[in-house]
């Protein structure tokens, strides 16, 4: 149960913050790629209750400093997700979310 009494859920974004804290989940292929739009290349969100990859946005001021070892750092980096360009934190977890109202849980 998270902080505003969901039970199963292991978190709760309130609207309010997702414009602070830029996550979104992607669709994985069974060899473990980011899913790619054929058309733009961009990465493919996860819908509403299924289940994607989480990532979080690489910003200024929100830098992701990585490893030690920079191939280790450059694994977990993946680019043009929303835009081409931008770069997200790959954090490895697979996770469904459920948006309402207030949040994403």
């Amino acid at each position: 149960m998270n902080n505003v009494g969901i039970v199963g859920a292991c978190g709760y974004l309130p609207n309010f913050l997702s414009k602070i804290y830029k996550l979104c989940l992607v669709q994985m292929s069974s060899d473990g790629n980011v899913k790619r739009d054929p058309v733009t290349n961009l990465a493919l969100l996860a819908e509403n209750g299924k289940a994607g990859q989480l990532l979080g946005k690489i910003a200024s001021g929100r830098e992701f400093t990585g490893y030690t070892d920079s191939k280790s750092t450059e694994k977990k980096i993946v680019r043009d997700v929303l835009e081409k360009g931008d770069m997200w934190f790959a954090s490895g977890d697979m996770l469904k979310q459920k948006n309402d109202e207030s949040g994403v849980y």
